[in-house]
């Protein structure tokens, strides 16, 4: 296999599999494959996009292309719902906001304030 393979195939619309997106994000990562050749492929990823299968084998492959950091304790302090709660508050049906999490007494919310998310103009 080769990358640029995976860039002219990637190029000419088909779909990538799972190992050709793997094989890539290896070879990047290790310092095999040039940038160069990474901003053709993702020249040919914007041009061409991406299939929702090819999305989650990126996805799994770049989570994958190095360490990883173990969450479990995260989870567990913020009651098993840090994912989701993100320790702070989090509107329940109704419009009631949920209670805090134990050990998340000292969090204000979370969620993004709007004005940092506007879009500029170009």
């Amino acid at each position: 296999m080769r990358a640029t393979d995976i860039i002219i195939s990637k190029r000419d619309g088909h779909e990538l599999s799972a190992e050709e997106l793997q094989f890539f994000i290896q070879g990047y990562t290790a310092g095999d494959i040039p940038d160069y050749q990474a901003a053709a492929w993702a020249m040919a990823v914007y041009w061409r996009g991406m299939t929702p299968r090819e999305t989650a084998w990126l996805t799994q492959a770049m989570a994958f292309s190095g360490q990883t950091l173990d969450i479990h304790d995260v989870a567990l302090r913020c009651g098993g719902q840090a994912l989701l709660r993100r320790c702070g508050r989090q509107d329940e049906p109704g419009g009631r906001p949920a209670r805090r999490q134990p050990g998340c007494a000292g969090r204000q919310d979370v969620r993004p304030r709007p004005v940092l998310f506007r879009r500029h103009p170009r």
